[in-house]
């Protein structure tokens, strides 16, 4: 009997390695996987900031860059003309004070050829972010190996930047990039900066969790209005489990609580709001909110991809390995659902009230992003749950995981195939436009356009339109009109007598 106990027990702890990331019958490969990940991201990564050299500033871009582009002309301070165009936009039109700073610094301000940075920035951004936080969450909270954060930093920036509906909006163009996903990287920081100061086991090892957590509050405050609500709800979640569960925490949360809440208030009681939002027609608060959940609901359907799907799949092993290493208890799932996908909705709620929409394409962008993180965490929980629940790592066959583990990863390489023909892959798209010259043409176009603007002795600018097109970098164009706000802020940028296009 000892033996056959002793059997069993061995058998166990056979199939409970197969399924854990770093052990087991596919150690091996899962011992790769993660640095074949980064690989992949890195691959990925190089087309779409080669596309990045051929884009080039438009329509807003100009109308906030043109600070910074006078001082340098001039010869005077930056800093100084950035700070009067905070000052200009936050009585007359929007009180985002962090977001319009880096919105005047657009690169093109110091040469249009550096514009290809928006790219770079943008996507190192959420790089950065993403695997900061992932390596916080699973190697210093849940004690996980670094190659875990790896593959999962990979994996979560890939699907963030590959299946994203309008990758123009977060990676091609400055002022639409930086005022939403530079600003969601910013939150993931702020995140990240929080954990380590619950993880903190001392004063002196809070203080810098602490110091920057303030300055990324300050930041995050300043910047587009949903990224703002939800890090300030999340924010206040915080306080509320510290609570509850660790007090002794709470005072340096808190801190961070209050710096976020006033530098939104800061934002949002501009004056300059109210005279925008006298352009607009919104909704009624709670009219808002209905409409903020619905969009949430909705958007499932819609972003909802077999990538994502078997991407999902394929997570399980490393998700259901990670739920055994914390100590959490993983209590009734549709309750904790519900409850992170409300706070999840509350980002859609800025734009349904002061606009009556869902929002344009890069907050809709950021929303995606997040909803990535939402449908991972909640993953997560449910096979903790389920691992507490029944203990499926001592039921599985250990000898079905690495076919069923084949059979999702060729499905998916033929999802992804599927994807980039048909244009839904952010790379694939990328190569096309190099590839078929579409990109050149369009850096062609918008190079004879500057040889115009730069030429000081053209008074009067009239443009051709723009026939090259590609899908990630044509955004807008000059009208007819040289009184349209785009013709004006070229106009003022180039210091030009006016700005027209040819019907």
């Amino acid at each position: 009997m000892p033996a056959l106990r002793g059997g069993k027990r061995e058998g166990r702890n056979q199939v409970r390695r197969s399924l854990l990331p770093e052990a087991g019958g596919q150690g091996r490969w899962r011992r790769y996987l993660p640095w074949l990940l980064l690989v992949l991201l890195i691959a990925a990564a190089v087309p779409m900031l080669w596309l990045g050299l051929y884009a080039h500033p438009s329509a807003d871009d100009y109308a906030y860059g043109v600070a910074a582009h006078a001082a340098l002309r001039d010869g005077t301070s930056v800093l100084g003309g950035v700070w009067a165009l905070i000052r200009r936009y936050y009585g007359g039109w929007q009180g985002t004070y962090s977001a319009i700073a880096l919105m005047a610094l657009m690169p093109g301000v110091w040469g249009e050829d550096l514009y290809a940075l928006t790219t770079v920035v943008m996507l190192g951004m959420l790089a950065f972010s993403t695997f900061k936080l992932t390596h916080t969450l699973i190697c210093r909270m849940a004690g996980a190996p670094g190659s875990w954060a790896i593959g999962a930093g990979s994996a979560l920036t890939l699907l963030s930047a590959q299946l994203v509906a309008d990758p123009l909006h977060s990676f091609y163009w400055w002022n639409g990039s930086v005022y939403y996903t530079f600003t969601y990287g910013v939150m993931l920081l702020l995140a990240e900066r929080m954990l380590r100061l619950l993880l903190s086991k001392d004063l002196r090892q809070s203080v810098w969790p602490l110091a920057s957590g303030v300055v990324l509050a300050v930041f995050v405050g300043g910047s587009n209005y949903a990224t703002a609500l939800l890090t300030a709800v999340l924010l206040g979640v915080l306080c509320l489990s510290c609570l509850v569960w660790r007090r002794e925490k709470l005072p340096g949360a808190a801190v961070v609580t209050l710096v976020m809440l006033v530098s939104f208030a800061l934002s949002a009681l501009a004056p300059g709001n109210a005279r925008r939002q006298a352009q607009l027609t919104g909704m009624p608060a709670v009219e808002a909110i209905l409409s903020a959940i619905g969009q949430a609901w909705e958007d499932f359907g819609t972003w909802m991809s077999p990538v994502l799907a078997l991407s999902m799949a394929l997570a399980v092993p490393l998700l259901y390995g990670l739920a055994g290493r914390t100590k959490l208890r993983f209590r009734l799932p549709p309750l904790f659902m519900a409850f992170t996908f409300l706070v999840y909705a509350t980002q859609n709620t800025p734009h349904f009230f002061a606009a009556g929409t869902a929002g344009p394409e890069r907050l809709r962008n950021v929303v995606f992003f997040s909803w990535l993180w939402l449908l991972f965490l909640w993953e997560f929980y449910l096979l903790g749950w389920l691992r507490r629940r029944f203990a499926i790592h001592e039921k599985l066959s250990a000898a079905a995981a690495p076919v069923w583990t084949a059979v999702l990863a060729a499905a998916l390489a033929v999802s992804c195939v599927l994807a980039a023909g048909a244009g839904e892959l952010t790379t694939a798209e990328a190569v096309r436009e190099l590839s078929d010259g579409s990109a050149a043409a369009y850096d062609a176009q918008m190079d004879a356009r500057r040889v115009l603007y730069e030429d000081m002795e053209v008074r009067n600018v009239v443009l051709s339109p723009i026939t090259a097109r590609p899908r990630l970098l044509y955004w807008s164009d000059a009208v007819e009109d040289a009184d349209n706000w785009v013709n004006t802020a070229i106009s003022n940028y180039f210091l030009k007598d006016s700005v027209v296009l040819v019907p």
